[in-house]
């Protein structure tokens, strides 16, 4: 293994990414906070066929993040790859070679979003009523991803350096300023699902042009030279970026493709069910990409490094602590689905409890190999990942429509199509595919991973099915309670999963948290 570059340190710095996770995870939670209540609240006031617009309209922005993809994921990776090495000359390449074209592709979104918007009733089924307030909408995200592009190779500093809290910082500071803008247009013009894309779009116009000032401060290097332009580079980028193209293609698939389904074959209540039944799943895995995001530039730099052990240690431990952590949520959802959906929005959205129930069981086939995609992009392996997952998605995508379209199953069917494609191929495809690139070996993975990681949730699982057979919640404190005492057998659980190495450093952390505390106590005394 080649010593650690200047820059690297940065990239490697435990102190910086646990900073980065702690930061990431305090946003995620802001978000979902905010998500709950506006969810709860649209609902009451506007109902199910001018909520369904949100979710329907924002599916018409799935090729959005796939053309970011194209043209920004091998920018990330190689320029990241550059400065753990410390040539800084060559992220200056990188970025001045991508600027054009990304002007490019921003003006070619902006004139197809109008188009789109203009034609929109041609592409969706939504009421004449509804048809206008729908163009706005799309319009808005349409210039929204426009401005993206030209932005995005400035604004890679904050994760060069592992300056994830800086970059939640403005996350939290935008977040507050949607949050504001949306409760002031509310106020003044009533409750619609508009002012919604209107407050985010404001409000990410504003994140963007402060993450560009921040990171390029961070990194001077993140600049445009017209001279730097080497088409070559561009080239490689674009073949990197094109795999990378295939994965997210698919991966849109997944979580795009059952709202326009349900719209065409179903109806607008399903497709409400469906997304407040899902929602939870994907803030969750949202939630997980965020906090793993920190990791991901580490991963570059261990691989440019060389550094495979390091790589196989992160695989195998991601991995239990994403299933701790994950299942810690799911599996009071899991057996108190009804209950939380009813106390949520009400017992007409039943059906949406039994679609967040068959998501949370997706959870621990994904989690166990976690960090999967993150050492794959590392690695220039994204090919391998990619046409895995096409396979997956294809059938997932076949079977949605037969339960749908022939079944008339609704949202239930397209849950349950996630369900069983996701989940046999996570388990009969990607599990071996994480442990071939990482080089771990398969009863290590099991033995570390696997197992302590599923423990948990399996003993606390029987507890409160054992709890519901006697006691049924009906009030939200009712709920709090029960799912105090499966929380507390959960963490009895995992503590006895953990090892002592991670106990240790769990007691030597509390006893410091303990010691801040007490000397905060004594300067405000």
């Amino acid at each position: 293994m080649s010593n650690s570059s200047k820059n690297s340190k940065d990239l490697l710095n435990k102190n910086l990414i646990a900073i980065g996770t702690a930061s990431n995870i305090a946003t995620r939670i802001l978000n979902i906070t905010v998500l709950v209540w506006l969810n709860q609240y649209l609902l009451k006031q506007i109902g199910p066929d001018e909520y369904s617009l949100y979710p329907v309209t924002v599916s018409l922005m799935a090729f959005g993040p796939i053309l970011t993809t194209l043209l920004n994921s091998g920018l990330g990776r190689y320029a990241v790859s550059a400065y753990a090495k410390d040539d800084e000359e060559e992220v200056t390449r990188l970025v001045s070679t991508m600027f054009a074209p990304l002007v490019g592709i921003a003006l070619l979104v902006t004139v197809l979003g109008f188009v789109i918007a203009g034609n929109l009733e041609r592409i969706l089924t939504i009421q004449a009523d509804k048809l206008s307030e729908a163009r706005w909408m799309v319009s808005f995200m349409f210039v929204t991803l426009a401005i993206r592009f030209p932005l995005a190779p400035f604004s890679t500093g904050m994760s060069m350096r592992q300056r994830y809290d800086l970059d939640n910082l403005v996350f939290v500071a935008c977040e507050f300023l949607r949050i504001g803008l949306l409760l002031s247009l509310i106020r003044l013009f009533g409750a619609k699902v508009l002012w919604v894309v209107v407050a985010m779009s404001a409000a990410d116009w504003v994140r963007l042009l402060l993450r560009n000032a921040v990171s390029r401060r961070l990194v001077p290097c993140l600049r445009f030279d017209r001279h730097m332009i080497k088409w070559s580079r561009a080239k490689e980028i674009l073949s990197f970026g094109s795999w990378a193209v295939l994965g997210k293609t698919v991966d849109t698939i997944r979580t795009s493709a059952d709202p326009l389904i349900l719209n065409r074959w179903a109806n607008n209540f399903e497709v409400s069910c469906f997304h407040l039944g899902s929602v939870v799943a994907s803030q969750i895995t949202s939630a997980a990409n965020m906090i793993l995001s920190p990791l991901q530039d580490a991963l570059i730099a261990m691989d440019a490094l060389d550094d495979d052990e390091r790589i196989r240690e992160t695989y195998i431990k991601s991995g239990r602590y994403a299933l701790w952590a994950a299942m810690l949520i799911a599996v009071p959802l899991m057996v108190f689905h009804r209950e939380v959906i009813t106390l949520y929005v009400g017992e007409t959205y039943q059906k949406a409890g039994t679609v967040m129930m068959i998501m949370m069981f997706l959870l621990p086939v994904g989690y166990a190999g976690i960090s999967l995609y993150n050492i794959a992009y590392a690695k220039a392996r994204i090919n391998q990942t990619s046409l895995t997952d096409t396979l997956i998605q294809v059938a997932n995508l076949a079977l949605t429509l037969y339960l749908v379209r022939t079944l008339h199953w609704g949202a239930i069917g397209s849950a349950s199509a996630t369900l069983v494609t996701n989940g046999l191929g996570g388990m009969l495809l990607f599990w071996p595919l994480g442990l071939k690139l990482s080089h771990t070996p398969a009863r290590r993975w099991f033995r570390e991973t696997l197992r302590p990681g599923l423990t948990p949730a399996i003993c606390t699982v029987l507890l409160l099915l054992l709890c519901r057979s006697y006691w049924i919640p009906d009030t939200w404190i009712e709920l709090f309670l029960v799912c105090a005492i499966g929380g507390l057998a959960y963490v009895t659980a995992l503590a006895l999963c953990m090892s002592g190495v991670e106990r240790r450093a769990l007691v030597a952390w509390c006893s410091r948290m303990r010691a801040k505390l007490h000397r905060a106590g004594s300067l405000s005394r």
